[in-house]
């Protein structure tokens, strides 16, 4: 695990700076204006990402999305990183989205998902809208077949 043995309150702290300081130069603005528009409409907005929780849920509260999950890394005692107790990865995210979607009540006819990875088909087949993004080869080779839109 990369950060086994890490101080969690270290990583978050240099985390908290690193977003500080690149998180717009990360942000891939055509993704982005998507999310403000959902976020205008009133729309449920949610992210699912395999990165670590820790810097998911930051980039999550920057962003203003009402939901997130990420892949879950666990502390000892003494606050320092142990080990990964769950991994969120296309399964995963469309078992997420799965309960998300009956807890809220929504149609999955209503619902947009956007992905770069081909790992992510389960989850882009648990929604109405599958978006590519800069997707993967083997994604682009998927989103063509299935006329599915790419950004």
């Amino acid at each position: 695990m990369l950060f086994y043995g890490l101080s969690v309150s270290l990583v978050n702290e240099h985390a908290t700076k690193f977003l500080s300081q690149q998180l717009e130069k990360l942000i891939y603005h055509p993704v982005f204006s998507k999310l403000l528009e959902a976020k205008n409409e009133g729309s449920y907005t949610a992210i699912f990402s395999s990165s670590p929780n820790f810097l998911v849920e930051k980039v999550a509260l920057r962003l203003g999305v009402d939901r997130w999950g990420s892949t879950i890394y666990q502390k000892n005692e003494e606050g320092d990183f142990t080990h990964i107790t769950q991994v969120m990865e296309g399964p995963q995210k469309a078992q997420a989205l799965e309960l998300l979607l009956k807890e809220l009540q929504i149609v999955k006819a209503n619902v947009t998902a956007y992905t770069d990875s081909y790992l992510d088909l389960p989850l882009l087949y648990a929604v109405g809208n599958p978006v590519g993004v800069n997707p993967d080869r083997r994604l682009k080779a998927m989103c063509r077949q299935n006329q599915w839109p790419i950004i």
